[in-house]
């Protein structure tokens, strides 16, 4: 098997944000954050404050998006997915670039909770 993670963590916290940091940097995307279905980010990486793009996320991912996700966004795409993790739902949302082949991330984050 061919190992390419080069940071790891016990921490659920810290690999979490292995994980949205290399995501990020492998995908060019301006900032990235996971966050649960209260709104609590959950690991995050990118320019932006997390609560702020996870609210944005949120917002867009249930379909309320406003004005107030436009001044987060300053005119990049914004996209955000609601995904399962175990019994529990969580948004992925991501500002200049979408997060490709998220099923696989869902099962990495998965992998990194139980």
């Amino acid at each position: 098997m061919n190992e390419r993670r080069r940071l790891r963590s016990e921490d659920p916290s810290a690999a979490l944000g292995h994980l949205f940091s290399a995501l990020a940097l492998r995908h060019r995307i301006d900032a990235v954050a996971l966050s649960d279905d209260a709104g609590e980010v959950l690991a995050s990486a990118g320019t932006i404050r997390p609560q702020r793009l996870a609210d944005a996320g949120r917002k867009t991912a249930l379909g309320d998006a406003d004005a107030a996700t436009d001044d987060v966004t300053g005119g990049a795409d914004l996209y955000a997915r609601a995904i399962s993790v175990g019994d529990s739902t969580m948004i992925v949302t991501s500002l200049g670039g979408r997060v490709p082949r998220l099923h696989d991330t869902a099962r990495a984050i998965a992998r990194i909770l139980r």
